[in-house]
């Protein structure tokens, strides 16, 4: 919180562990479509929701999930993602929109 911005981008190694387990510390926010992970000593905070996780995997890059939530003190609770897949439907229909490109964003 409040400390300096990362310049280039970091990244670290997750390791995913189980719905179960990341519910006995957010049981309100795990559904089917969370993928949870630990990376101590590192943890989400302010500003790093919609962050990629990503897997390498014999040359191939594949978006897994996006940051959704973590813990309060930004360094020891599990990571929550929302699982790309469970957003599949959503994400074909807007990429085969034929609405156009979006307006360029404004400050309110």
């Amino acid at each position: 919180v409040n400390g300096p911005l990362s310049d280039p981008l970091s990244y670290h190694d997750v390791r995913i562990i189980t719905n179960q387990a990341c519910s006995e510390f957010f049981p309100e926010m795990v559904t089917t479509d969370t993928l949870c992970a630990t990376s101590v000593p590192y943890d989400t905070c302010y500003g790093n929701s919609g962050s990629p996780l990503i897997l390498n995997q014999s040359d191939v890059t594949t978006l897994v999930g996006l940051i959704s939530f973590g813990g309060p003190d930004c360094y020891t609770l599990p990571l929550g993602f929302s699982r790309v897949t469970g957003h599949l439907d959503w994400i074909a229909d807007h990429i085969n929109s034929t609405t156009g490109s979006p307006s360029e964003p404004t400050r309110e």
